[in-house]
Formats: C-alpha cells, sequence, structure tokens
C-alpha cells in the first residue's frame, strides 16, 4: 500500500506546482484558444477514460489525481453535458431537483460512507444539460 502512496503524492505535488504556475500566467484567452483547450480537454478526458471507468470506485487513487490536473488545465462550465458524459461513465449518485441534475462521482473509497476523507466529484447540470458546476467541495 506505501509502495502506491508514495507516487501518487509525488505525483499530486507536481500537479499542484503546475497549478500554481498556470495561475501566474495571462488570462486573456482568444477565441482560437479557448477552442483549442476545450479540444484539449476533450482529448485528455478520450485518453484517460479507461482509466476512470477502471477506477470507479475511487479505490487506486487515479480519479483523485486526475480531477485536480482537470480543475488545473480545463474548465468544462458551460459545455454541454453530452459532449463530455461518455468519457466519465455513469456516477456514483444522481440527485434530480427543480434546477437540475447533481451528478456524484467518488474520487476516493476510505472505509466508512462517511468517512471525512472520502472525497466526491460533483457536477451539476442544469435543466439545459449544460455542465454549470465542476467542483470536488461544492456541489452547488
Amino acid at each position: 500500500m506505501r509502495n502506491r502512496i508514495l507516487p501518487l503524492c509525488v505525483f499530486f505535488c507536481l500537479a499542484v506546482q503546475i497549478c500554481i504556475g498556470q495561475q501566474k500566467k495571462d488570462k486573456t484567452l482568444s477565441k482560437a484558444t479557448i477552442t483549442d483547450s476545450v479540444n484539449y480537454c476533450k482529448n485528455l478526458l478520450s485518453y484517460y477514460s479507461r482509466f476512470w471507468t477502471a477506477d470507479s470506485i475511487g479505490s487506486n487513487g487515479f480519479r483523485e489525481v486526475f480531477v485536480e490536473q482537470l480543475k488545473c488545465k480545463c474548465s468544462f462550465l458551460g459545455t454541454k453535458w453530452d459532449s463530455i458524459s461518455d468519457f466519465l461513465g455513469q456516477p456514483n449518485k444522481k440527485i434530480s431537483d427543480e434546477t437540475g441534475l447533481l451528478l456524484v462521482y467518488k474520487l476516493t473509497n476510505y472505509v466508512g460512507e462517511e468517512n471525512l476523507y472520502n472525497r466526491q466529484l460533483y457536477i451539476r447540470i442544469d435543466r439545459y444539460g449544460v455542465v454549470s458546476s465542476f467542483d470536488i467541495f461544492n456541489p452547488s
């Protein structure tokens, strides 16, 4: 178990460094850059989709690390859910309300369903099928 944790910790630290470095870059993007970014993100999802679905209950740590990378490099807000749903597979929970649909994907699977260390990805889909939230902490 420890043999897996150390490489994941190193990878996570590198991912955080990359995110911090990218946040310092200029925020002005042209329309072509945004389009390239969306294509890049879809290609990233497509490539890693099989690893995501293989870790369907969050047992090997891939989802937790991959979501951090996605949050750093990609924004799915305003994206049609149909265009990315196939890559993420079925959620672990679906919660429907008057504003749309909340999808919950397990990122970790520590002992006990209510364990405070368990992390989940919350994706809110509005009535029109558009992603309105893609977050680990806030399901709003």
